[in-house]
């Protein structure tokens, strides 16, 4: 998996420091930029974005294994653009969701529209087509129950109203009819969900469900023991109670000052993670800033015993003199990353309280340095 948390293109002169050896020609033409800048538009501040987005994400495709994904996260500012350059970069049939996000728990009151802009969104993307990407979300059990004593275990009732209509699925049309009681309990507008002939083998098998009121519909047993082992899908709606504020909140408890604007959140992170990577899988981000996905997957690590490895890479970007971070002596937001890292595997460390577990976990929170970038490296 590589996550991407970009900085987000706000509308003004968007200035992004690379430092490449290579030069900067000889650059743009090995990763085919093309695009030339309008000055006398406001397609100039898109144009600026996607050239710093276009040649990473045609490195994030060629890093990607094939049974890779790809999770960046926007705003509404350059979502559009996005998705066009990604739709390139990864082919349009390999797009799996645009995730969205509520982003702000309180509303925001100063826009002059009078709406609350309160999301953000995960474009996901995979290396290939036809790979199942999201895990699936835990299949609600409550509801299984088994009050008739069936032999073949506990059940639930279960819709057979169809979904098509009489033209385009005649043989779904028909009126069902309780053969015991003669009840006629007619066809919905949209017909039933088998056809006859499985319909009357489910009336053999005493699956179906006939209820006394003639204008209810009938219903079929489903088995619990005979659900596939695929888990529900994963909704595009991201859970609620998970926001920026709750990010702020969290380094605020790790550092006691505030050190970084617009963090995300360990719990996003992880459920990203719970759902795209295995245990073994090796986790990317390139735009690594407070090391939320370090922290996420060292976590995740501890809670299911995994052994995920990450890399993180952050430029230098110095941080502002007036900032709480510089004046708390981190002069780069690489230098922050790389202490929140030291400081959650210590907490991580702390809360598992095993010793026999501190050298698989101490592995994974090393943290090494190189000269034009800081690379957070799980060893």
């Amino acid at each position: 998996m590589i996550y991407i948390d970009p900085p987000y293109n706000i509308g003004n002169d968007f200035v992004y420091n690379d430092n490449f050896s290579d030069p900067i020609a000889h650059y743009k033409e090995v990763t085919s930029q093309a695009t030339k800048s309008n000055p006398e538009s406001m397609g100039r501040f898109h144009t600026a974005w996607l050239n710093m987005m276009y040649p990473r994400l045609r490195l994030a495709a060629n890093l990607l294994r094939d049974d890779g994904v790809v999770v960046i996260s926007i705003d509404d500012n350059e979502v559009r653009n996005l998705r066009l350059i990604c739709d390139e970069v990864f082919g349009e049939e390999n797009f799996v969701a645009q995730l969205i996000w509520q982003s702000r728990q309180n509303k925001d009151n100063r826009n002059i529209s009078g709406l609350s802009n309160d999301h953000e969104y995960l474009l996901c993307y995979s290396k290939q087509f036809g790979n199942r990407v999201f895990l699936g979300t835990e299949r609600k059990v409550e509801q299984y129950s088994n009050p008739d004593n069936d032999p073949r275990g506990v059940w639930t009732s279960a819709n057979m109203v169809g979904l098509a209509t009489a033209n385009a699925r005649p043989n779904l049309h028909y009126n069902l009819v309780n053969p015991a009681t003669g009840i006629d309990y007619g066809c919905p507008a949209k017909g039933w969900r088998y056809e006859r002939s499985t319909m009357s083998r489910l009336i053999d098998e005493r699956r179906v469900l006939w209820p006394e009121n003639p204008d209810s519909r009938p219903r079929r047993k489903a088995f619990l023991n005979e659900l596939s082992d695929v888990l529900p899908g994963f909704s595009s709606m991201l859970e609620t109670g998970i926001y920026t504020n709750t990010a702020t909140k969290e380094l605020l408890q790790i550092f006691g000052s505030h050190n970084f604007d617009f963090p995300k959140p360990v719990g996003l992170m992880k459920n990203l993670l719970t759902q795209l990577t295995k245990k073994d899988d090796v986790v990317l981000d390139f735009f690594s800033s407070s090391s939320t996905t370090v922290h996420a997957v060292m976590q995740l690590n501890a809670e299911d015993g995994g052994n995920r490895q990450y890399i993180m890479v952050q430029l230098p970007e110095v941080t502002d003199e007036k900032s709480e971070a510089f004046k708390a002596g981190y002069k780069t937001i690489a230098e922050i990353g790389k202490e929140r890292i030291r400081r959650a595997g210590a907490k991580i460390l702390e809360e598992l309280g095993a010793s026999s577990e501190q050298q698989t976990i101490e592995g994974k929170v090393n943290v090494s340095g190189c000269l034009t970038c800081a690379t957070y490296a799980h060893r």
